[in-house]
C-alpha cells in the first residue's frame, strides 16, 4: 500500500512537520529526562530527522562522553518511532 504525499510536493513537508512534531518532542523529552541535560535536542530539517544529538551549552557539551548518549538516543528514538509506527531508515 502506498501512503503519503509524493516527494517534492510542497504539501508533503507541511504534513511531515505536523505529524512529526509531537513524535520528535517525545524523543527529546525522553532523552532530557534520561540524561538530565535540558538544552539537548534532536536536529531536524523540513522532512529530515538527523539521528544524532545536539547539546547547545558548550560547557555542558565539553564534559560529556557522547558515545553512551548516542547509544541511548538511538534506542529511545527507535522505541518511540516503533510505538508511533514511524519507519526509520538506517
Amino acid at each position: 500500500m502506498n501512503v503519503g504525499a509524493p516527494q517534492g510536493l510542497s504539501l508533503s513537508t507541511v504534513i511531515f512537520l505536523i505529524w512529526m512534531a509531537p513524535i520528535i518532542t517525545k524523543m527529546e523529552e525522553a532523552l532530557k529526562n534520561k540524561w538530565l541535560i535540558w538544552d539537548l535536542e534532536l536536529p531536524s530539517y523540513v522532512d529530515y530527522l538527523h539521528r544524532g544529538v545536539s547539546i547547545w551549552d558548550r560547557i555542558t557539551a565539553k564534559g560529556i562522553n557522547m558515545g553512551p548518549i548516542l547509544d541511548v538516543a538511538d534506542k529511545i528514538c527507535n522505541r518511540i518511532a516503533a510505538k508511533n509506527h514511524l519507519p526509520l531508515e538506517e
